[in-house]
């Protein structure tokens, strides 16, 4: 992660500010406003924390409170905060919850709103009335000169993984956040999710350009979600298994289902052959209207369906405690998008279940897409030679149309170039080349550097394999890729409710290392030990991203030496 400033030092831009002052405030106003009894242990740090003006990167499992966190920074001193917030229906029901308890406190910039409603916005924000300002990404622009002239204390990115898993490809305006940050006088900037393993940590905290961030991350493990794979041959089988799954819990767990599915097809097929059954069912993606979404989630939050078939596109910000089964049709790209989904599921600390259901061809496509998009030597080279001939800052969205990209690619170009030193990216977006650079030396860096993303990404879809195809407990596995060991068995997971334990000593066993060590391979280089059953080992290497190697055959040659010690899990709910 970055450890140089943006254009200031954050912690130095705000002098006035008495940490302890605005913890008292915001105690009591977590108490008296939001209702709480008292906040959680990793509340009470991430909210210190940017309370003092410090860049924060908090990560808290689903259901714990990550929005209090903002709230009462912003209402306790700390604000105004402008919080990016991905979707729509989630800003609403941030700001209808909020309001409810304090009226006039926080508003909602998007695309549905009238043009009066933004003058309003405006003038409310301009005098001072407004605690906390919700807006995607997209939506900044619009806001005209309100927030350059009128800079927010604080900067939220809530659901933080989608810089990762959006910024790169489809909502390219992701990556320009830092840019935008340093045009409000880089204040103190908050990072919120609920999952993200170590090198995802690593990559949010660096798009983001966060300042020597504190990192705060609570305990991964949901003991109350019963984790489970089924294997099939084809994709016929799974779906036929997926639909009796889904009609047997709909009607038997007592609460509500989400199915995910890859594709809009795919939601549509499985809601129309669950209605066929008798399960009250709707679909949610990116292809139905507004209106269509906020009905579809309205109907799911009050029950009057029983479950929702979704693309990605649905769960950002569910609120719904009694989710009590969450099964994928489809895989999604990763471990981390995976936990995200289940953990919709029991919500209310009751038991759940989350499924996978798996057949060996269900990477064909992901694999395909995998990396993101691939970088060509003549376009980096051609956006290079362009912007040096100009000689002088050019707006990105000319480079863009001169050289016939798409927004996405131009952004990815344009990054991967900036990361080299071969261009600068200034506060209001445009971009020049730097002098004297051989563009050919930068041109292979950059490939580089995007080759070794790639393949960062595709690592992580081997673990989404490893996960499926593993034979040890899913739930230390899933645990030991976000960094925290867990010993198995577990007691609530398909594996160790089918796995016998006889005592005998395992090379697991007798395996010198844990999970969490740092190690050394003479070809990988260094790395962290994410996981070990009895047959492989699992890795996570600076350079190449997640392996797995066989056990026995690391014993038999001794393929790993100690590292620099243990890479311990800041584990902020223990405090």
């Amino acid at each position: 992660m970055l450890l140089e400033p943006r254009w200031h030092d954050p912690r130095r831009e705000h002098p006035e500010r008495d940490p302890r002052v605005r913890y008292s405030l915001a105690a009591r106003n977590a108490r008296d406003v939001l209702g709480f009894d008292e906040l959680r242990p990793a509340q009470v740090q991430a909210l210190k924390a940017v309370l003092a003006g410090h860049d924060t990167l908090t990560v808290m499992p689903t259901g714990s409170g990550k929005s209090a966190i903002y709230q009462l920074a912003a209402i306790s001193g700390a604000g105004p905060a402008v919080v990016i917030s991905p979707l729509l229906a989630l800003q609403r029901d941030q700001v209808e919850a909020l309001e409810a308890k304090r009226p006039g406190t926080a508003a909602a910039w998007n695309s549905t709103i009238s043009a009066s409603a933004r003058r309003e916005i405006d003038r409310r924000w301009r005098q001072g009335e407004l605690d906390l300002l919700y807006l995607a990404p997209e939506s900044i622009e619009s806001t005209g000169d309100m927030l350059t002239k009128h800079p927010p204390k604080l900067a939220v990115v809530d659901e933080a993984h989608c810089v990762l898993e959006w910024g790169h490809d489809f909502r390219p305006e992701y990556l320009n956040l830092p840019v935008h940050f340093d045009s409000w006088r880089c204040p103190p900037v908050l990072a919120l999710t609920a999952t993200a393993s170590p090198p995802a940590r690593d990559a949010i905290a660096e798009l983001l350009d966060l300042w020597d961030p504190d990192v705060f991350v609570a305990g991964f493990n949901r003991p109350e979600i019963h984790l489970a794979v089924e294997r099939f041959r084809d994709a016929t089988e799974k779906r036929a298994a997926l639909l009796n799954e889904a009609t047997h819990l709909s009607k038997t767990s007592g609460g509500a289902g989400i199915v995910y599915c890859a594709t809009r097809e795919g939601t549509e097929d499985v809601a129309s052959a669950l209605a066929a059954r008798g399960v009250k069912t709707a679909v949610y993606h990116g292809g139905l209207g507004r209106t269509e979404r906020a009905r579809v989630q309205d109907a799911f939050d009050t029950n009057e369906i029983d479950l929702i078939a979704a693309t990605l596109a649905f769960g950002l910000g569910v609120d719904k405690p009694d989710v009590r089964f969450v099964l994928h049709l489809d895989p999604p790209a990763s471990l981390d998008a995976y936990y995200q989904e289940a953990g919709r599921a029991g919500r209310d600390g009751q038991p759940a279940e989350a499924k996978l259901f798996w057949c060996p061809d269900d990477l064909v496509l992901q694999r395909f897409m995998g990396g993101g998009m691939t970088l060509e030597s003549e376009t980096l080279e051609r956006v290079v030679t362009a912007l040096a001939a100009v000689g002088e800052p050019v707006a990105p969205h000319l480079v863009q149309q001169d050289l016939g990209l798409t927004d996405a690619r131009a952004s990815a170009v344009l990054r991967r170039l900036e990361e080299v030193g071969a261009v600068e990216i200034f506060e209001n977006g445009w971009v020049m080349a730097i002098r004297g650079v051989d563009t050919r030396a930068a041109v292979v860096e950059a490939l580089k550097l995007q080759g070794r993303y790639r393949r960062y990404v595709r690592s992580r879809l081997d673990m989404l394999k490893a996960y499926a195809e593993g034979s040890g407990c899913r739930r230390a596995f899933l645990l030991g890729y976000f960094g925290e060991a867990h010993d198995a068995p577990c007691g609530n997971c398909d594996l160790c409710d089918q796995l016998g334990h006889t005592g005998a000593e395992t090379d697991a066993q007798v395996f010198p290392f844990r999970v969490g060590y740092r190690v050394e391979h003479d070809l990988y280089g260094p790395g962290e030990i994410t996981g070990i059953d009895d047959e492989k080992v699992t890795l996570r290497f600076e350079r190449e991203g997640y392996m797995q190697l066989a056990l026995d055959h690391v014993l038999e040659n001794q393929l790993l030496r100690p590292g620099d010690g243990v890479a311990p899990v800041p584990d902020a709910s223990a405090s």
